[in-house]
């Protein structure tokens, strides 16, 4: 009870993101002019930026898995089972 509240309250409090941005297919009038009355973003995607979003998290998840990866591969195997 007290969680679902606190929630609330948290969501009333900040405007939601879609109220930042101008409605391209909003339902009308009511839309655009609350729209209107907040403040505008300038959001612009270039291509460099889409190659950013899906090229550096890969490369930064491919680099965490090998550096643990090659630390285990110069360890003997016998050295690592004699104490099994």
């Amino acid at each position: 009870m007290i969680g679902t509240a606190l929630l609330m309250a948290i969501v009333s409090a900040f405007p939601s993101p879609s109220s930042f941005m101008r409605p391209t297919f909003g339902p009308g009038r009511v839309a655009r002019a609350a729209a209107a009355s907040s403040i505008m973003l300038p959001i612009v995607l270039t291509p460099l930026d889409f190659a950013a979003i899906f090229i550096l998290p890969i490369a930064i998840n491919v680099i965490a898995a090998l550096i643990p990866a090659i630390r285990a591969m110069r360890i003997p195997p016998a050295q690592t089972l004699r104490y099994e």
